[in-house]
């Protein structure tokens, strides 16, 4: 049984909740996470989405997520989004990781230098719900069985940590028509070993 994302425009205010885009929400004195590309350049990885753990804890059947915080999920799409950073393609690994007090998060913003605006999309609001089909949905899934036989082949032991297809509203394009493959191991999950991710792509 995997875990469906229905991604959404809301008005709610979402800080210190699960959402998808907009800016992170992180402890005090947090750094944002950036990637070297060059000796003396570096860019944003993009944010993705955070997790509140209480919220999605029910619909983990398996008991793999941890059941309180906030896990945070980035990876390298500037190249696919068109935005802030160009030069940090796929051969870069996502990042997850997870803090437990939640006490008191606040808005990382970041501001290109070009346009002095926020590099960050609005945020969009999570609603989970299980797949009893224990298979991908459309859209964004977590912790499926990795359904494409190339990538499961070369991926032997994981599971789809979390996966989602290209969107025109999100101005997401990967290659002609694709999805993006966050992959781990089980164990690695159970365990918090945050480090032990990779990523795939598929394209039609």
């Amino acid at each position: 049984m995997s875990i469906s994302l229905f991604v959404s425009t809301t008005t709610e205010d979402l800080q210190g909740k699960s959402h998808w885009w907009g800016a992170p929400d992180f402890p005090a004195g947090m750094r944002y996470p950036f990637v070297e590309i060059d000796e003396d350049e570096e860019e944003p990885l993009t944010f993705v989405c955070q997790i509140r753990c209480e919220e999605i804890a029910p619909y983990d059947t398996m008991g793999l997520l941890p059941t309180k915080g906030m896990l945070y999920v980035f990876a390298p799409l500037a190249y696919f989004m068109g935005g802030y950073g160009r030069g940090i393609g796929s051969g870069y690994k996502p990042l997850i990781f997870h803090i437990e007090d939640c006490s008191e998060l606040y808005p990382c913003d970041i501001v290109s230098p070009k346009d002095h605006k926020s590099i960050f999309r609005p945020a969009l609001k999570i609603t989970f719900d299980r797949n009893y089909d224990g298979d991908y949905v459309y859209g964004a899934s977590m912790l499926c069985p990795i359904n494409n036989e190339n990538i499961a082949a070369y991926n032997s032991g994981h599971i789809t940590f979390m996966q989602f297809e290209e969107c025109e509203k999100w101005g997401l394009h990967i290659y002609d028509c694709g999805t993006y493959y966050i992959l781990m191991r089980p164990e690695d999950i159970k365990s918090g070993n945050w480090s032990e991710v990779k990523s795939d792509i598929f394209t039609y």
